[in-house]
């Protein structure tokens, strides 16, 4: 049972909370341990109320999982996990994560509330309603970035918030295309809202957001924050960036793997290595 409720939480999609360490690199605050190990304890506890999330989605989404491919193999889907375990799992998650929250921070702990309130809205409508449900995937990211931001008490660059929402989009739109070629008839009865999608229009939404992912990164690193930071330096970094949204267009259009964003993060060897190239010369002129 513990098994199957660790796999229910999806463990590879616990690399997504990274981003609740954006604020404590961009805030030039990494080499602050106190602040660096507050970070570590908001990572843990945004991953088990993620946890808590998928869960519940998976539950919801029974019928519908049990007619895709892979998602069919997941423990709720395949029978694996009882729905009576699977709803104790869901609340005592979430009560563990709302009073390590609490503890940590009481805005912290507000905050993984109303998280909690929009997944919920999320997983009951929301995600049925074309365009929004995209963006609400773009939200989901821009909450970690609030959870990381408050404990290392940094206020975030209107820059990093909205690149970060830009590319989420893209991932996101990037996702429902995938989604859509690969159940191909059997698409709106997976996910509903795929029916209000098709490929040519996803295909324009990927190359707006992409586009302006890269110019709004651009202008960041163009602006007055980054150059005093940085020396003006921080431009170097931007032929990395483009390769990266290029690269990851190239797997969604050419190779349709945009289903599981994670999948080509972990394993794409041109995505890695773009990361880690773009990683040592951001961090070094940003720290250097």
């Amino acid at each position: 049972m513990i098994q199957a409720i660790l796999l229910s939480m999806r463990p590879r999609q616990w690399v997504k909370n990274i981003v609740v360490f954006v604020p404590l690199v961009f805030g030039l605050r990494l080499l602050r341990i106190d602040l660096a190990i507050s970070s570590i304890l908001v990572f843990l506890t945004y991953t088990a109320m993620m946890g808590a999330v998928y869960i519940f989605n998976d539950i919801l989404d029974y019928e519908n999982d049990r007619l895709h491919p892979i998602k069919k193999l997941r423990p709720i889907a395949s029978g694996q996990l009882s729905f009576r375990k699977g709803w104790a799992a869901v609340l005592i998650l979430a009560l563990i994560s709302l009073f390590f929250a609490f503890c940590i921070n009481v805005q912290l702990g507000i905050l993984m509330i109303f998280v909690i309130i929009i997944n919920w809205l999320y997983s009951c409508y929301l995600k049925q309603v074309v365009i929004v449900d995209v963006v609400c995937f773009s939200l989901f990211y821009i909450f970690r970035l609030l959870a990381g931001a408050l404990v290392v008490e940094v206020a975030l660059s209107h820059w990093v918030i909205i690149c970060t929402g830009l590319l989420a989009m893209f991932v996101g739109f990037g996702k429902r295309r995938s989604e859509l070629v690969l159940m191909q008839k059997k698409a709106n009865k997976q996910r509903k809202v795929l029916s209000s999608y098709s490929v040519p229009y996803l295909d324009l939404c990927l190359v707006i957001m992409s586009s302006a992912a890269i110019l709004t990164y651009i202008l960041y690193t163009v602006s007055e924050q980054a150059i005093y930071y940085s020396g003006n330096k921080l431009y170097f970094t931007v032929p990395f960036v483009i390769y990266g949204v290029m690269r990851y267009l190239f797997l969604v259009i050419e190779k349709n793997k945009g289903e599981d964003p994670i999948r080509i993060f972990l394993r794409d060897k041109g995505m890695i290595g773009t990361f880690i190239l773009w990683l040592i010369l951001f961090g070094f002129f940003l720290y250097g």
